[in-house]
């Protein structure tokens, strides 16, 4: 089973998901913008169970972040029973990801 691992930018939260993601994908709503600072954030899910965090964080809303470097580390759903990464392109062996789905936007066409 493959394992992915990641984490913040200063190292004192990391993430460790094994095997592949239910889905990725890339969302345009107007939170996620703001969050990355960018016109879309890729995310790959898992679930819950197939990842753990290590490392104090802090959360707004259902969007978690290491408080000590402010990196985006992942969101839950809101039943808790996924975990969806939103650095997923951050972690090593990105060329594995399956297609991607586009989420959140207003038209146009998705893929």
């Amino acid at each position: 089973m493959e394992t992915r691992r990641g984490g913040c930018n200063c190292g004192a939260v990391r993430l460790q998901a094994e095997g592949p993601p239910l889905r990725t994908g890339l969302c345009h709503c107007l939170t996620c913008r703001k969050a990355t600072g960018s016109v879309f954030n890729a995310y790959a899910i898992w679930p819950r169970g197939q990842v753990v965090v290590t490392g104090e964080t802090r959360h707004w809303e259902n969007r978690h972040f290491c408080p000590g470097c402010g990196s985006s580390i992942f969101g839950l759903s809101e039943e808790g029973d996924e975990i969806g990464s939103s650095w997923a392109a951050s972690m090593p062996g990105r060329g594995t990801w399956p297609r991607a789905m586009n989420s959140g936007s207003s038209g146009g066409s998705s893929g």
